[in-house]
């Protein structure tokens, strides 16, 4: 599954959290995201100098020093509703079905779909605790190693989950649903597929392939042999 095909199929699934979603799938949707967000990051940048340069006094100047105010405490209303817009514009085009391919992918290696928020009631609890565990802590200068600890647990969980993410689905069918490379390659079960099968579906089709060479034998080499 290429780019625009793992676009395609996330969005046709868009609030779908059953079944499961290939590697492909789930990185080429990050890329995307990332790319999608970066480019409204610069056009909102770009809307913002038009805006200025169209009205200067948004930027105001002193005699020594090149100090911009803030445009967005200039502009509180707009800057306010294009903050709102914007965040319900990335929660659905963006959000909403990542939830979903996370989900699937996490499917996809025999993992049920509640381990997506597994890392946010972490953060919540280790948050909790360094901060309870700091603001009583003896040594004022000794507060900081509660918040050091939470969050080098917190990078050690972010590591496992992009290792899960990584990691190779199940091969064939599981709990969750058919193997998707199944659904894209269609489902190996000629002989002449068995190098892409292990296991027992692997000898299985290694014995149908051994059969069907016998019986193109018998029926090819063996008849003509008699006739002559």
């Amino acid at each position: 599954m290429g780019f625009f095909g793992a676009v395609r199929s996330v969005y046709g699934k868009y609030f779908t959290f059953s079944g499961r979603a290939s590697r492909a799938e789930f990185w080429w949707f990050q890329v995307f995201v990332f790319i999608a967000s970066f480019s409204l990051n610069v056009i909102a940048v770009i809307v913002v100098l038009a805006m200025i340069q169209a009205d200067p006094s948004l930027v105001q100047y002193d005699s020594k020093l090149v100090s911009a105010t803030s445009w967005m405490e200039q502009n509180a209303d707009l800057a306010s509703t294009l903050s709102i817009a914007f965040g319900v514009i990335g929660f659905f085009a963006f959000t909403v079905p990542g939830w979903a391919v996370t989900v699937r992918r996490l499917h996809d290696t025999d993992r049920r779909g509640w381990w997506l928020l597994k890392p946010a009631l972490l953060s919540i609890l280790l948050a909790f605790a360094a901060g309870f565990v700091g603001a009583r802590a003896a040594v004022p200068e000794m507060a900081f190693f509660p918040a050091l600890i939470a969050g080098a647990v917190g990078l050690v969980v972010f590591l496992w989950y992009l290792l899960v993410f990584c990691q190779a689905g199940t091969t064939g069918e599981n709990r969750f649903g058919p193997d998707p490379k199944d659904e894209l390659e269609g489902t190996p079960s000629h002989p002449a597929f068995a190098s892409k099968l292990t296991g027992a579906d692997a000898e299985q089709a290694e014995a149908l392939r051994k059969a069907e060479i016998r019986a193109l034998y018998r029926d090819r080499v063996l008849a003509g042999a008699k006739k002559a």
